[in-house]
């Protein structure tokens, strides 16, 4: 469970919900609201999550988000919902609305080149077939690989130098199981940085992540709103509370519900 500060913090936000006409949930979706799998076409909710989020969203009083590393197309297929939220894609190069419209944002010509030459350097080094190209960046998947082999990628990559493009245009980011060459230009700070200019100063935020992405957003989020890691452990981030799933996550989004008025 929270710690006795923890469960102040939430407890304060909670007295926030309940009192405002308006609030804002944002979510990342794989490790936070869907368990990690080897296959990552079989990522669904936790049971009851799905439920709990059409619920929240059916009070009118709540804008739920979804910001993710996938593409927008996996993650509304993935979460499946009558009533869709608002999806940031690619770590924000894509944005799908309720109504179904997207928007894919510019990349400049350089952030296109760093793409081919990190795509080139992950196939020098021998790991084309765990490769994933993404609009966002270049991702090496380990999940399910034998301890030895995890070990031998990262040492191969650490020992590797790095294209100067890349390292000009793009971050070296960890997430769980794997690694990921992830443009600057856009990432999950920059969503939060056009959300909270859209959203009014006194609308509780919050914003629920598991990864190193993730961290991102709980950096630009700072004292503006509640920022919460979902996993094991608290030590090395910004999130101000831990919920452990599934099941203080579900806990934390029925409180939310019955904050705004729902029913459970």
């Amino acid at each position: 469970m929270v710690t006795m500060h923890a469960s102040t913090i939430l407890e304060d936000f909670m007295d926030k919900l309940r009192e405002a006409d308006k609030s804002f949930l944002l979510l990342d979706y794989d490790g936070t609201l869907a368990p990690f799998t080897i296959d990552r076409d079989r990522a669904i909710p936790y049971p009851g999550v799905r439920t709990l989020l059409q619920q929240i969203m059916r009070t009118g009083r709540v804008r739920v988000g979804l910001i993710s590393g996938r593409p927008c197309g996996e993650v509304a297929k993935l979460l499946d919902l009558q009533t869709m939220p608002e999806i940031w894609g690619a770590h924000g190069w894509q944005r799908l609305l309720p109504d179904g419209s997207c928007t894919r944002y510019v990349m400049e010509e350089e952030d296109r080149d760093a793409l081919a030459v990190a795509a080139t350097w992950i196939s020098a080094l021998g790991y084309a077939h765990l490769a994933e190209r993404k609009q966002s960046g270049v991702a090496i998947h380990w999940r399910g690989l034998p301890e030895e082999d995890i070990r031998a990628i990262q040492a191969a990559i650490k020992s590797a130098t790095l294209p100067s493009l890349c390292a000009q245009r793009m971050l070296l980011r960890n997430f769980n199981g794997g690694i990921e060459l992830q443009l600057r230009t856009r990432t999950k700070a920059t969503v939060i940085d056009s959300l909270l200019e859209e959203s009014g100063a006194q609308t509780p935020v919050a914003y629920v992540g598991d990864d190193q992405t993730d961290e991102d957003a709980f950096r630009a989020l700072g004292n503006r709103g509640l920022r919460i890691l979902v996993g094991r452990d608290i030590s090395n981030t910004r999130a101000d509370i831990l919920l452990r799933p599934p099941e203080e996550l579900l806990d934390f989004l029925l409180r939310w519900l019955l904050a705004c008025g729902g029913t459970q």
